[in-house]
């Protein structure tokens, strides 16, 4: 089973191809992409034969059960690597595997679970938290229930097995990072590439944009790796399962056709969740040592048949908002390298991911190559995955009298689609005409003035024979419509004469809008297009594509307004203040507490002061989220005689006379430390370094396979 690649809002990372070795077999793994979603964003999950590994035809007709895991904040390596290998075992044994590590488990049935007559599945599913996701999909034999929920634990009755499972890190939302350069964002150049030099010290303005979620770690670190996208998605990974006498698993060991890294890895000592990688290289030979850590081995074979690929990471740890310095060296190769940002909160589950591309050429020399995919979860502007009207037939493209067909160059501006007929600025505005237009052709236009449009492209329902369009931005919002439902930042206005929205399947904007216009708190994501149609705003698809460019499809022409959904608050009040005891004996501990209620519609953090005559003597931070309250609760004791005012947030309490001699004084034998228990996580404790990541999910998928031969054979 595989989660859905280039899902709109995922983060899609190409992996190293990758092969398993076991008992003399060769298995493609076929894992290729490491797919990042998002909280309240659809999941996609495809179960189907897979060329050279397994035959699903065999379950064609069967229903079967999702089964959903959230892992728990002390999941880790080992844990990972006991669940993968229960899965084949018996149904107790992954039960209680289950039960030990997730801490939000859900079983899904019906309908859309049965399996079609080519033994393929289709399905998905909507997280609603954040954290680490494994799905199993189980199939239920001998007419048994199969797996079961009751009270967040897993339960099963009658035999089952598993025959399909994935895993998916979510993130409450994606994060931003962008190159800047003497303290401005680098924009991407008129082919969408955004350029650097080999030996340059890179810069990245990094946002995890937890504050848009309510969320206020106490700090955030943040880790950017760039890396050669060439070198280390065409390399294989070659990994070795090695079992005993009785087939246990003894050992799995992986070697990559990557032997060497030229690059620098920098890990401040604050970034605790990075520091598995310490300074020094990224080294591409691990394996899994018998505690089921990932261990960095040294490469013994000093020969030049390996593949030396460019790479450097940074890790820090600071502000939500911080910036992040990578260094290259001179003799890295020209070419296209992609970046990763990934941005950790308190815990584990607090975590976001981004990723983008740039290009080392001399500026002018493009980095995109024609017959690559374009990468979906790419801020390099490449392309959006949806863009195929460009492909190369020339009676594709609009042309004929009446203006002029599309100009005999390629793309003005870089933004895919068709060759675009640049327009003239007239009395304010930008106009330009066609000749005639057949039905499924695609027409583009060029109206850049430096305003809020780039350009557009038409693709035509009907034919028309020839037409003309103008584009102006507007000072403010027009008195021929009503206000939007959103805040908004621009107004702009399209028309076309000689068709009618009748005449057009679709329209899509290339815009753009300077970050510098949105107010702290929104997120470019939140951007959207509207339309003013039949009396009322609609608010159209759009997406952020990179930097200050953005992507809208309308279905015809009108006012439109560039705005932006206000970021959800949270809004606190204090209620309930109490105070256990009014009397107490030096050093014995009182109880204080009061009840902090979060009225808004966001999560968020609320610091509580407790005060003794005007002084803070204890601080704590809660977490609420929106339309709950939660308590918090003091414990105080002073070490002089005396009265005492106490105060929280302001609120009294009440007074508390503190005596020399014990007054009703209890030992509890409590000998709970209260501080914080810092424990070292283990690799995979949380977010973690790229490579490793898509090793270890590649290293995982093959552990599976490989204690399941019984499963194997059938599936062969």
């Amino acid at each position: 089973m595989r989660a859905g690649q280039f899902q709109e809002g995922t983060v899609d990372i190409e992996a190293p191809s990758a092969s398993l070795t076991t008992d003399e077999k060769n298995i493609p793994l076929n894992k290729n992409v490491l797919v990042v979603g998002n909280v309240n964003e659809e999941i996609e999950l495809n179960f189907r034969t897979r060329t050279g590994t397994v035959d699903t035809s065999q379950f064609a007709g069967e229903d079967v059960q999702l089964v959903v895991a959230r892992m728990g904040d002390g999941f880790d390596s080992q844990s990972g690597q006991e669940m993968l290998e229960q899965s084949s075992a018996d149904e107790e044994s992954f039960e209680q595997t289950v039960n030990d590590n997730a801490e939000f488990v859900e079983v899904i049935e019906g309908d859309d679970l049965t399996i079609d007559e080519e033994g393929n599945l289709q399905t998905s599913y909507t997280p609603t938290e954040a954290g680490h996701y494994a799905f199993f999909l189980a199939q239920p034999l001998d007419k048994g229930d199969g797996f079961s929920t009751h009270n967040n634990d897993l339960s099963v009755s009658g035999e089952t097995r598993i025959i399909g499972m994935e895993s998916v890190p979510v993130q409450t939302r994606r994060s931003s990072a962008d190159l800047v350069r003497d303290g401005k964002e680098v924009e991407a150049a008129e082919n969408e590439d955004v350029y650097a030099d080999p030996g340059e010290t890179l810069t990245f303005k990094v946002d995890s944009l937890f504050s848009s979620e309510g969320e206020y770690p106490d700090s955030t670190e943040h880790m950017v790796l760039v890396y050669e996208k060439s070198t280390f998605v065409n390399s294989n990974l070659d990994i070795t399962v090695t079992k005993d006498d009785d087939g246990n698993i003894e050992d799995v060991s992986t070697t990559s056709d990557i032997t060497s890294v030229n690059g620098h890895v920098n890990v401040a000592e604050e970034s605790t969740s990075f520091q598995s990688m310490g300074d020094g290289e990224l080294n591409p030979t691990m394996s899994i040592n018998s505690a089921g850590e990932i261990v960095s081995e040294a490469h013994e074979d000093d020969s030049d048949d390996g593949q030396e690929i460019d790479a450097s990471l940074t890790a820090i740890s600071g502000d939500s908002q911080d910036t992040v310095n990578v260094e290259t060296n001179e003799d890295w190769d020209e070419t296209k390298y992609v970046y990763v940002h990934i941005a950790v909160g308190d815990d584990p589950s607090q975590f976001a991911v981004d990723q983008g591309s740039l290009c080392l050429k001399p500026e002018g020399e493009t980095c995109y190559d024609p017959g690559e995919e374009p990468d979906e979860g790419d801020n390099s502007g490449d392309g959006d995955g949806d863009d195929s009207e460009n492909d190369g037939d020339d009676d594709n493209n609009a042309g004929g009298g009446g203006g002029g067909g599309a100009p005999a160059g390629g793309s003005d501006d870089g933004d895919s689609g068709p060759d675009r007929i640049k327009a003239k600025e007239s009395n304010g505005q930008m106009t330009a005409s066609t000749g005639t237009v057949f039905a499924g052709q695609t027409v583009g236009f060029n109206v850049d003035n430096d305003g809020s449009l780039k350009n557009f492209d038409i693709t035509m329902e009907n034919t028309v024979s020839g037409f003309n369009v103008d584009y102006a931005d507007l000072d403010s919002q027009p008195g021929s419509v009503t206000t939007p439902p959103m805040s908004a930042v621009r107004f702009f206005e399209v028309n076309a004469n000689g068709v009618s929205d009748d005449d057009i399947d679709n329209v899509k904007f290339n815009f753009r809008l300077d970050s510098s216009e949105l107010p702290e708190g929104v997120s470019p994501d939140d951007v959207q297009l509207l339309r003013f149609h039949d009396g009322e705003w609609q608010t159209l698809e759009t997406k952020h594509r990179n930097g200050d460019n953005y992507r809208a499809s309308s279905p015809g022409f009108t006012v439109y307004a560039i705005g932006y959904d206000e970021p959800a608050q949270p809004s606190f009040a204090l209620s309930s203040p109490s105070l256990a005891g009014t009397t107490a004996s030096v050093g014995q501990a009182t109880e204080v507490s009061a009840t902090v209620e979060n009225t808004g519609d966001a999560a968020g953090t609320y610091t509580v002061d407790l005060t003794a005559n005007g002084d803070v003597v204890d601080t704590k931070e809660v977490t609420v989220p929106a339309g709950e309250s939660e308590q918090v609760t003091f414990s105080v004791s002073f070490d002089e005689a005396g009265t005492y005012d106490l105060a929280i947030n302001g609120e009294a309490l009440g007074a508390i006379t503190v005596q020399d001699e014990p007054v009703d004084q209890v030992d509890n034998n409590d000998d709970t430390n209260d501080g914080d228990d810092e424990t070292g996580g283990s690799l995979l404790s949380g977010p973690v370094v790229l490579v490793l990541v898509l090793i270890v999910v590649v290293i995982g998928v093959a552990v599976a396979l490989a204690k399941r031969e019984d499963l194997q054979e059938k599936l062969k």
